[in-house]
């Protein structure tokens, strides 16, 4: 099927180069105030959080490919604060450019994940919800 027409989006409501992106050393783009989002690849994570929320306070949505694990927990720091861990890892879906890193997170964070069976699949082997 194709589109009859596009909607058009307004340049100021697009995250690519907002303004308040300017000051971000952590590598997210920030759409408002509590959420910013980090591209890894063919994939973006969700940061759900005000910055220097502190440990606990924040959560990640999704959890990228394998092999980006670095690359999410030291934006993860930078947002919220040194050592600061996600109170929750939600998944989006069970794709594997979703699930790549959850398992390591996961470990690493010790956070609540949503528990999924297409997630526990892609992830590697089925594991408790924490």
């Amino acid at each position: 099927m194709e589109m009859a027409q596009q909607v058009p989006l307004d340049p100021h409501g697009r995250a690519e180069n907002p303004p308040s992106n300017t000051a971000n050393d952590d590598g997210t783009l920030q759409l408002c105030s509590d959420v910013a989002y980090r591209r890894l690849g063919i994939v973006n994570v969700v940061f759900f959080g005000s910055p220097g929320a502190g440990d606990r306070k924040w959560v990640l949505i999704d959890a990228g490919v394998m092999g980006t694990t670095g690359l999410i927990t030291r934006a993860a720091e930078e947002r919220f604060g040194a050592k600061s861990r996600p109170a929750a890892i939600v998944m989006t879906h069970g794709h594997f450019d979703h699930v790549g890193a959850l398992e390591e997170i996961s470990d690493l964070e010790g956070a609540w994940h949503s528990d999924w069976p297409s997630a526990r699949r892609c992830a590697g082997k089925p594991r408790m919800v924490r």
